[in-house]
């Protein structure tokens, strides 16, 4: 199967060269081909120029910007659908990958590639300015920072624990400040018809895994959910990001209004996913070793 790995950027060239360079060392793995490309979605000019002087070993296309991510990640989608790929698998340029992800997707894909649309991942490994107090957590001191903290996960056997599965009201929705529970990691072209909004600059993953929950409520796509770890890593340190400029807190009510008009309250529970546990292929101690290399 062929699967588009789309690197989306849009600023932060240091953070953008440590995903490329992890994308090189993906490890192979059999019934699987991914095909990187690097898709630009800035409205700076001197950042694409940047891009382009790294020399980077994978094509660069640049896409129309509005400066929020949805338009972004809906351009990486639109690039999917005129390609002969199978999947669409998309990063942003602020995290990077573990060289299991190969190996790990292609063991997803041999068994349900057929009937797949969507796969969300849950957990998901990060590193942070604080400790989070679950999983397998380290710390180490950094050139940049005086000290991070890295959480990972040492069995895909962690979720849901004692949370209650099957359709009802997902403990999410009566939230303060809502977010849905998975992140959106491989689509199928059936399933990009559902894009991204463009139009708010913070919760458009969360709001797209809600539209998701209820095509495959409706019987239009079938969406999975992971247990595997070791796909990537997601980098909370990010300053400048553009959830740090647009806190979640101003556009949380608009989220909400969204959300209430395209899902059941009653069946917002993401646990009415079939769930695939898969033996993760690094260990946690592989795993500190990565992120402190390639932070």
């Amino acid at each position: 199967m062929k699967v588009l790995v789309t690197l989306l950027t849009s600023h932060d060239i240091r953070r953008f060269s440590r995903l490329v360079n992890s994308c090189v060392k993906i490890e192979p793995a059999y019934g699987i081909n991914l095909v990187p490309i690097i898709v630009v979605n800035t409205t700076s000019d001197a950042y694409y120029r940047e891009v382009i002087a790294c020399k980077f070993p994978y094509p660069v296309i640049r896409t129309e910007s509005n400066g929020w991510p949805g338009k972004g990640k809906n351009s990486c989608m639109d690039i999917f659908l005129k390609s002969d790929a199978d999947f669409l698998l998309q990063m942003d340029g602020d995290d990077f990958f573990y060289p299991s992800c190969g190996k790990s997707l292609a063991g997803i894909l041999r068994r349900y590639g057929g009937s797949l649309d969507v796969l969300g991942i849950y957990p998901t490994d990060k590193v942070t300015l604080v400790p989070l107090n679950c999983g397998y957590e380290f710390e180490w001191e950094h050139a940049i920072y005086p000290k991070l903290h890295g959480t990972c996960w040492t069995s895909s056997i962690v979720w849901p624990g004692d949370k209650q599965p099957g359709p009802r009201r997902g403990e999410w929705w009566d939230a303060e400040m809502p977010v849905s529970q998975n992140t959106i990691y491989i689509r199928s072209k059936k399933s990009c018809k559902y894009r991204f909004p463009e139009d708010i600059p913070n919760g458009e993953d969360s709001f797209l895994g809600t539209v998701l929950l209820a095509a495959h409520q409706q019987g239009d796509i079938n969406y999975f959910v992971s247990m595997s770890s070791d796909f990537y890593v997601y980098d909370e340190v990010v300053e400048n990001s553009i959830q740090k400029q647009e806190p979640w807190r101003n556009w949380v009510g608009i989220w909400k209004e969204r959300v209430e008009s395209t899902l059941n309250a009653n069946r917002s529970n993401f646990l009415e996913l079939p769930i695939i546990y898969q033996d993760l292929q690094i260990t946690g101690a592989e795993k500190e070793a990565w992120i402190k290399e390639h932070y």
